[in-house]
């Protein structure tokens, strides 16, 4: 997430960086709820964890794919970027096939239960003060990386996609790798 906002804001602005990273935060909210309502125990059968990985880590290669594009031939700034809905649905696409939120909330929600009658004002101030934490680090990542764009050059925005590009690809191979060698070792 952090890397694809990072490039998304350096070569398109703060809204699109932004909106990506509040559709990432709709998938972790998406993950929370499950983890919190139980749910959760849908996400551990290996069905599901095969189909999270491969959607995951199929979407991080496609994002580096599309670095690797504009390192190419860097976009035009003066050009309006696409519309918003596809900077939403690309961060929650990639938030919800990330098989280890799931993982994250279920410890999130495991600390929330310590107490043995956690009522429902316990789980909403928890989930909600983690998730207005990660908003106010969303609009400062995506308002630095869109201030940032200004000191690019096209020769080092074209370094700078394919250092995303490299690590979405790493990130891509690292989660399909892990799939194959779970499914080989079963």
């Amino acid at each position: 997430m952090f890397t694809e906002s990072l490039r998304r804001g350096a070569t398109r602005g703060f809204r699109c960086a932004f909106l990506f990273l509040l559709g990432a935060l709709g998938g972790d909210l998406v993950w929370a709820a499950l983890a919190l309502s139980g749910a959760a125990a849908i996400a551990q059968h290996a069905i599901a964890r095969l189909l999270l990985s491969t959607c995951g880590g199929a979407l991080l290669l496609a994002l580096a794919f599309q670095a690797v594009r504009h390192a190419a031939r860097p976009p035009d700034r003066t050009i309006t970027p696409p519309a918003a809905r596809g900077d939403l649905l690309a961060g929650l696409t990639l938030s919800v096939a990330n098989p280890l939120a799931i993982t994250f909330w279920l410890s999130v929600g495991g600390g929330m239960f310590m107490d043995r009658h956690p009522t429902v004002v316990h789980v909403f101030v928890g989930a909600g003060g983690f998730l207005l934490a990660v908003l106010l680090c969303d609009i400062l990542l995506a308002g630095t990386a869109a201030w940032g764009a200004q000191f690019l050059t096209p020769r080092r925005m074209r370094w700078c996609n394919l250092l995303v590009a490299a690590m979405l690809a790493v990130s891509g191979v690292a989660m399909l790798g892990h799939l194959l060698t779970h499914v080989l070792v079963r």
